[in-house]
């Protein structure tokens, strides 16, 4: 697979607003697959800091540093807490709250 970029020569008024060129006022660079990949690596080194810092504090997933899985311990605790809360897990600890219900079986 062969890789083509088109870099600017020069600077020009309007770059600021919209990077506009005609075929003889650009750079024809080819490159491969590496090249892509360190230009890549180059790029999201630079944007990862900036990027961090503005992704919220409950993103764990794809964020360097984060964990997904602390998602999982968010959930459990949450689920506690709201048992405890709503009085479910003192129900369901009571001897006769099985026989209360009503079990049907399925056929």
């Amino acid at each position: 697979m062969q890789y083509v970029w088109f870099p600017p020569k020069g600077e020009l008024e309007g770059d600021s607003v919209a990077l506009i060129r005609t075929a003889g006022t650009v750079r024809t660079l080819f490159g491969s697959s590496s090249d892509s990949k360190l230009i890549a690596s180059g790029i999201a080194d630079s944007i990862t800091t900036p990027t961090l810092a503005i992704t919220p504090a409950n993103q764990r997933g794809f964020c360097r540093g984060r964990q997904l899985s602390l998602n999982v311990v968010d959930v459990d605790a949450y689920m506690r807490a709201h048992n405890q809360l709503s009085g479910i897990e003192t129900f369901l600890a009571s001897p006769c709250a099985l026989q209360k219900h009503k079990w049907t079986e399925i056929a």
